[in-house]
């Protein structure tokens, strides 16, 4: 080979090994144009998730700051309560240890300060039971209920309702509650209540009449006062639809009763006479009135008393006028005619004087009754006939 033509071969190898050399570089910067994008993509989804992140937590901060708001409300209402509220509410550690309260009792220490004895706020003779109630409501985390009376500075008896209750969080006793309810208008009422109950009760008892009650809607005596009893000679049954039951009244009286209990009671306009039959088979006889109309929202109010003194002595006076007709009747024979002389007249002074006897023991029964009047005048009318009898004798 010519020497000649050598430089010529080695620039073409120089020329394509220079080629080679220049497509090396474009190769890593591709690469590495790819490494720059592949990091830039995961640089940008770091700052969008930092950026969700950022509006995550705004969005939990707006959150705290509106739970905030309306805690803080809330607890301005709950104090607001508490303020206007009547009750006395103290909260206590378990060592009976103040931790708040919106009052005292009356007359009793008004400053509450935190930290200091319960105890000091409540009267000196319950402060034992307050003790015990506290140790006790620890001990079983159960509710206590009792009631608490201490006189006040003015000289009233000042009653109070006082509840325990445990506040557990968690599983674990924190605090008690103590609540105090004035009850002292509830009670007064209350023993009002049972001071006239009780002279009810006495009136009741010394009574001869019987007060009753009854209730249209079920249908039966609610109240039945104690002269049933007596008067009737069997037990009082709440569950009759008339005074004793049906039953009790004279079979011949039974339906009229009936009829107008039914349809004259709630207007009161009841007021039957009617005979019972006792449990010994005695016969009575009753007048059972309601004494007021029922308005629709109160029970039927109404009275019985037994009459059967008066009924007889109705029936005595009746026989004792027919008698009285009968010996006048006589006096006017005697008198226009005078044929039989004294003898008759002392037939008929006799009678009269008979007369003028059981008038006396009539008078004595009825003595304090509307029938007095009655006896009194036939009295005086036996009196003047006595008197002409004797002026026909003479």
């Amino acid at each position: 080979m010519s020497s000649e033509t050598l430089p010529a071969v080695s620039d073409s190898i120089a020329s394509r090994g220079g080629h080679a050399r220049a497509a090396e570089p474009s190769e890593e910067g591709s690469v590495r144009s790819k490494r720059r994008k592949r990091k830039k993509a995961e640089l940008l989804d770091e700052l969008e998730a930092k950026n969700q992140r950022l509006v995550e937590l705004a969005d939990v901060e707006a959150r705290r700051e509106q739970a905030a708001e309306m805690l803080g409300d809330s607890e301005a209402r709950f104090q607001s309560v508490l303020e206007t509220c009547w009750d006395c509410i103290m909260e206590v550690d378990p060592e009976a240890k103040l931790l708040a309260a919106n009052r005292s009792l009356p007359d009793l220490p008004s400053k509450l300060l935190a930290g200091e004895s319960v105890y000091d706020y409540f009267p000196g003779s319950h402060r034992q039971e307050i003790a015990d109630r506290l140790e006790r409501a620890v001990e079983t985390l159960e509710e206590d209920r009792f009631e608490i009376r201490y006189p006040a500075r003015s000289g009233e008896t000042l009653s109070f309702e006082v509840r325990i209750g445990p506040v557990i969080q968690k599983g674990r006793l924190v605090a008690l509650t103590i609540v105090s309810t004035d009850v002292t208008r509830r009670k007064r009422a209350e023993e009002a209540l049972r001071e006239a109950e009780a002279r009810f009760n006495q009136l009741a008892q010394l009574t001869r009449e019987a007060f009753w009650l009854y209730d249209p809607a079920a249908g039966k005596a609610i109240y039945v006062s104690p002269a049933f009893e007596r008067i009737w000679g069997r037990p009082v049954q709440h569950d009759q639809d008339l005074l004793g039951g049906t039953d009790a009244i004279h079979v011949e009286d039974r339906e009229r009763v009936r009829e107008a209990f039914r349809s004259k009671a709630a207007e009161g306009r009841y007021d039957e006479t009617y005979r019972i039959v006792r449990a010994d088979g005695e016969i009575r006889w009753i007048r059972d009135r309601s004494i007021a109309p029922n308005d629709g929202d109160h029970p039927i109010a109404g009275i019985a008393e037994d009459v059967t003194e008066r009924i007889l002595a109705e029936d005595k006076l009746r026989r004792c006028e027919d008698e009285l007709r009968s010996l006048r009747s006589e006096l006017a024979l005697v008198d226009s005619g005078k044929r039989q002389g004294s003898a008759l007249s002392d037939v008929v002074s006799d009678r009269l004087t008979a007369s003028k006897n059981k008038l006396t023991q009539l008078g004595e029964s009825l003595k304090y009754t509307r029938w007095a009047q009655m006896v009194d005048e036939v009295s005086t009318l036996v009196d003047q006939m006595i008197e002409e009898t004797r002026s026909l004798k003479s």
